[in-house]
């Protein structure tokens, strides 16, 4: 059996994506129209509409998220660039946590 042709359990078991859209915008908008699902970062919740139910999914999935610099050069602004994703975050994580 081609694992395409197969319903959406079948095809995320076998590790087929069902569809791959980048920006969150139109996942929003795809999910508000009633045409998908979205696996979301956490902080993409920012920008849900009112009417998305965001729901934790178990376990909790995690990413590595990368400086990219030039390698010749390591210089002050650098070093602030690599404490900054950190600290903002942090803080848009903490905004977007129930009360």
């Amino acid at each position: 059996m081609d694992p395409v042709a197969g319903s959406a359990p079948q095809r995320c078991r076998a590790g087929l994506p069902l569809h791959t859209v980048p920006e969150f915008a139109t996942q929003f908008a795809f999910v508000q129209a009633g045409l998908a699902a979205a696996v979301m970062p956490r902080l993409a919740a920012v920008w849900a509409p009112s009417d998305v139910a965001l729901v934790p999914l178990t376990p909790v999935l995690r990413r590595e998220v990368l400086l990219i610099r030039r390698a010749s050069y390591d210089g002050p602004a650098i070093r602030a660039g690599q404490a900054c994703p950190a600290t903002l975050f942090a803080e848009l994580a903490a905004a977007n946590q129930p009360a």
